[in-house]
């Protein structure tokens, strides 16, 4: 019988935030929000690949690592902030041993035990190189490291400036041959975004497939027969591959797994309760609070009840063992229609939803491969898949993406419309200024190379995400009014071929990401 297969598809991203404005309250927030993902999120996960190689249990999903993201984890400023991070939260931590008594100082020690491994496993046995260790996981074969573009941009909002996607596409990359040495055959649609014609660009680069939301697919013309279950192609030869909508049902919607009374309550982090003075530094006065990861208290019984650790790894095996199961059964329901074919299942997750806002969300994962291993079922990547199942039908996708109803209409609201409507603006202006200066060399150049910068940095969709979720508006809309106007002050002074040595050296130590890049990435092609 042809094989059936789950594929697990983890997306990390965190936003580039200059590091001279790291004094600032939301660039804080935004900072020690990467540092509790690395806690809880990044490093469990090497750390349970490590165990899962060591026990023999076969495991492989396909993993994107945005260009921004792997740009601050191979930053020395931030590896430096981060152990500082870590010693402030181990002082938090033996304080909280001494403040609290029984179940709750049993908890207290477990966390701290918890912290000290967590520093130790980065400093000493990673030597702080996260990259690297994710790059020797892919070269063993148990990861599949995608292509991704530059900044997380809703491509459709620029599928008509076709130089403006063409450089996403091409400093991702660049980028992703910088990081990890390798040109990948996969590339990641930000918010799963597509709208006709994004193949072209994708085909242009030696990209050989995609995922797309499961609405792109199964709207799409003629309708595919077999489903989400095996991958299609354009007319170009170009391979999607679909997404399965019900994994957000099962991992992050609010009646998910996660939502379990047994799992850990996050709103009732100490950070978030205590006065300052009990918080031993952590929270400077005055400052927003950020999650410590201390919480000693369960969901259920309206987060009154204490927490349980040996509960709720009862209750991971389950939702684990629950999870291998139904996508199992859908492979098997699948496999009635569609006898002949090796089938899989593509399911998507936020990295930062493991481990960050579901604290037993890497145990979980681990546990799924160690039930599919237990029940024989195949987990592997986009990469195999597509060497083992060759698309044979050709369909015309239409426009989709993950978010909301399958539109992208988060990213194009009444709270962050304006966004877009400036930075395609500068988009196309950057197009302009690549053309008429396209031989440009010295400072004129190196002026050119930031505009380019600025306005990939600005079209992320972070931002517009941020004021949608009116989450950091104020930083988010901050940053994206710099951006820009760091953009039109350089449009302003090639027009007046008046260019500031000083202003020019300063933005360049703010954005210090892509300092290989070239502002020809936004030429026409010929």
């Amino acid at each position: 019988m042809p094989d059936k297969s789950i594929v697990l598809m983890l997306v990390g991203h965190q936003e580039f935030m200059p590091q001279q404005e790291s004094v600032c309250e939301g660039s804080r927030v935004l900072y020690e929000r990467l540092y509790e993902l690395l806690t809880r999120t990044y490093l469990p996960l090497l750390d349970t690949c490590r165990r899962l190689e060591h026990d023999g249990v076969p495991f492989a999903f396909s993993l994107v690592l945005s260009p921004s993201l792997c740009a601050l984890l191979e930053d020395s400023g931030v590896c430096d902030g981060y152990l500082q991070y870590l010693d402030k939260l181990v002082l938090l931590g033996e304080s909280e041993t001494e403040r609290r008594t029984g179940e709750l100082m049993q908890l207290a020690q477990m966390y701290l035990e918890r912290l000290r491994y967590i520093r130790d496993f980065f400093a000493h046995t990673l030597n702080r190189h996260i990259l690297q260790e994710f790059k020797r996981l892919s070269d063993a074969g148990h990861i599949e490291l995608l292509g991704t573009t530059a900044t997380p941009v809703f491509l459709p909002q620029y599928v008509d400036l076709t130089e403006a996607v063409n450089a996403q596409i091409e400093v991702g990359m660049i980028s992703h041959r910088h990081y990890f040495g390798s040109v990948p055959s996969g590339f990641w649609l930000p918010q799963m975004g597509y709208a006709e014609g994004l193949e072209k660009n994708l085909k242009s680069f030696g990209l050989k497939y995609s995922v797309l939301d499961a609405q792109g697919l199964l709207c799409g013309e003629p309708l595919p027969k077999a489903g989400i279950f095996y991958p299609v192609q354009c007319a170009n030869a170009f391979t999607f591959f679909a997404g399965d909508r019900t994994t957000p049902s099962v991992l992050t919607a609010k009646t998910a797994y996660h939502a379990a009374g047994t799992y850990r309550a996050e709103s009732k982090d100490v950070s978030f309760h205590e006065q300052t003075e009990n918080l031993a530094g952590f929270i400077p006065a005055g400052g927003m609070r950020v999650a410590s990861g201390f919480s000693y208290n369960a969901q259920k019984d309206s987060g009154t009840a204490v927490y349980d650790a040996a509960a709720a790894a009862a209750q991971v095996q389950l939702d684990a063992e629950d999870f291998v199961r139904r996508q199992s059964d859908k492979l098997s329901q699948a496999a009635v229609y569609e006898p002949d074919k090796p089938l899989s299942v593509i399911c998507t997750c936020r990295l930062d939803f493991l481990g960050g806002s579901w604290y037993e969300g890497v145990a979980w994962l681990e546990q799924v491969y160690r039930c599919a291993a237990e029940h024989g079922v195949s987990c592997s990547t986009c990469a195999a898949v597509y060497r083992q199942s060759p698309a044979e039908q050709m369909v015309r996708p239409c426009m989709s993406a993950a978010p909301d109803t399958g539109y992208g209409e988060n990213l194009i609201h009444a709270a962050n419309s304006w966004i877009v409507r400036y930075v395609r603006k500068a988009s196309e202006r950057m197009i302009d200024l690549a053309g008429r200066f396209s031989d440009s060399s010295g400072l004129k150049a190196r002026i050119l190379n930031l505009a380019a910068k600025e306005v990939l940095l600005a079209q992320s969709s972070t931002w517009q995400q941020m004021l949608y979720d009116q989450d950091c508006q104020e930083t988010a809309a901050r940053h994206t009014k710099e951006l820009l106007n760091s953009f039109t002050t350089i449009y302003d002074s090639l027009g007046a071929n008046s260019i500031s040595t000083e202003w020019l050296i300063r933005c360049e130590k703010q954005n210090a990401i892509f300092p290989w890049i070239n502002y020809r990435v936004f030429s026409r092609k010929r």
